[in-house]
């Protein structure tokens, strides 16, 4: 079975823009998560961003835009779930 992973793309920008969709519906689905704690959701939430961002040496400007892009709905996910870790991040969040 062949796993749809950045490993099959010439670009992580490929893998990005290909997975639109199914990041937006991760964040939906870990900021909805029943049965975690607000705690969980947001480690849930952070560990996608660390996916999202780990883009490589060798990545295009587009990709950095839409990894960014990304980062900031995560972010903003956080931040209804946790006020104080959501701001601190939105904050610091470069441009």
């Amino acid at each position: 079975m062949k796993v749809d992973s950045p490993a099959n793309y010439n670009e992580r920008g490929d893998y990005l823009k290909r997975n639109i969709m199914n990041i937006e519906q991760q964040i939906i689905d870990i900021s909805e998560a029943p049965n975690t704690t607000i705690r969980q959701r947001v480690d849930g939430l952070l560990e996608l961003d660390r996916d999202v961002l780990d883009l490589g040496k060798g990545a295009t400007r587009e990709a950095i835009k839409m990894s960014k892009k990304y980062s900031l709905k995560i972010y903003k996910a956080i931040n209804k779930l946790d006020k104080q870790t959501g701001k601190l991040l939105l904050n610091h969040l470069d441009g």
